[in-house]
């Protein structure tokens, strides 16, 4: 069963997405940038419908990653829609930490659950690891802790398979790359 898995999820001949290609172009992100932080958050999310069709229609690797991902977790057999949406709520993520980076929280309602583990933990001067998967904005944390002043969140990630959306976001907050250990690199368990 085990061995199922792992080649199904791409396990026995390693994460195939963090040597992939990046689907971007530089001009382009930072357009999207511009255009959300001039026109505003409902305005940019328009622009989402035809980033999710585009990745939808012509990223093969991409969909069938989503298709894969979806059956999995749905218990049934995905439709186009539901792939569609999956690309649509990836996109807004990333929209997403637009504004986050820009310190704009107040674009967003954020009800935080199990906030007193995280304050009592940080009294005693101890630290703690968070875990997410793309299944919301990792960003939201470390917004968060920027805006209460609380604890330094630091971001464990790959960023080498999106080199170009990482540049233009870093440039909204450049302090913030300070905040990201990237993995794979030699320093990376140390930091």
């Amino acid at each position: 069963m085990r061995r199922h898995i792992d080649s199904e999820l791409g396990a026995a001949r390693g994460p195939e997405w963090i040597a992939r290609p990046e689907r971007s172009n530089t001009n382009l992100i930072r357009f999207m940038v511009w255009f959300a932080l001039t026109l505003g958050r409902p305005a940019a999310r328009i622009l989402l419908y035809p980033t999710a069709f585009y990745f939808l229609a012509f990223s093969s690797l991409a969909r069938k990653a989503s298709t894969g991902f979806l059956r999995r977790a749905l218990g049934r057999e995905p439709v186009i829609s539901d792939a569609f949406r999956h690309f649509h709520s990836f996109s807004a993520t990333l929209l997403d930490r637009v504004f986050l980076l820009n310190d704009q929280y107040d674009r967003f309602d954020v009800r935080i659950h199990g906030a007193e583990i995280i304050e009592k933990m940080t009294s005693r001067g101890e630290g703690c690891f968070l875990l997410g998967a793309h299944l919301g904005s990792f960003e939201i944390v470390r917004s968060l802790a920027r805006a209460a002043r609380g604890p330094q969140v630091s971001m464990v990630m790959y960023e080498g398979n999106a080199s170009k959306v990482t540049s233009v976001l870093n440039a909204i907050n450049p302090k913030l790359s300070l905040d990201i250990i990237a993995l794979g690199k030699p320093d990376s368990m140390l930091r």
